[in-house]
């Protein structure tokens, strides 16, 4: 990536698109603190964050739902969604759970990671960004394995966080999204 400014404000939604190659997963990378910047800063409401690693930039506000789900496969669903946020309660969980899925998509908090389907998994991955209450949710390929059903529900929470305020980064390969 070179010479790249991005701002993202509260209750925007913003497209990222790009072929694969393009640099979209990097710019992931450095929003999310998993790779520095060799120049430049990463902002947050004014607040350079830029020495911040993940956690850092998780606690911050930036959350991430990647392409990719790194989930815990030993660990129930509940538990994955703990690893980023401690102090979720059982039925929080199962409200994030709730919001994301679909009735064919939903499963108990208390499955094995491992147990469940592709799409499940983007379920929880997604959940697990928003268990942290992020300002900011960058979402990377978030319909690869849904169905339409899956992806109107999707949609419609995009539109509710963004009434929130929460800025949403949605990088996806698929113009017509």
């Amino acid at each position: 990536l070179k010479n790249v400014s991005f701002t993202a404000l509260p209750g925007e939604i913003h497209a990222v698109l790009g072929e694969n190659g393009a640099g979209k997963s990097t710019m992931i990378a450095i929003a999310a603190g998993v790779l520095r910047p060799s120049a430049g800063a990463v902002t947050l409401k004014g607040r350079d964050v830029s020495e911040e690693g993940s956690r850092g930039r998780r606690e911050a506000g930036i959350s991430v739902a990647y392409q990719h789900p790194a989930l815990a496969p030993d660990l129930t669903v509940y538990e994955n969604l703990l690893l980023a946020a401690p102090a979720l309660t059982g039925a929080e969980a199962d409200d994030l759970i709730d919001s994301v899925a679909t009735p064919q998509l939903r499963m108990d908090k208390s499955r094995r990671v491992e147990e469940l389907t592709l799409a499940q998994l983007h379920v929880v991955e997604i959940a697990r960004a928003l268990a942290t209450n992020p300002a900011v949710l960058i979402l990377d390929e978030p319909t690869e394995p849904f169905q339409h059903d899956d992806i109107r529900k999707l949609f419609s929470l995009i539109k509710a966080l963004r009434a929130r305020g929460v800025a949403i980064v949605y990088v996806s390969h698929r113009l017509h999204e």
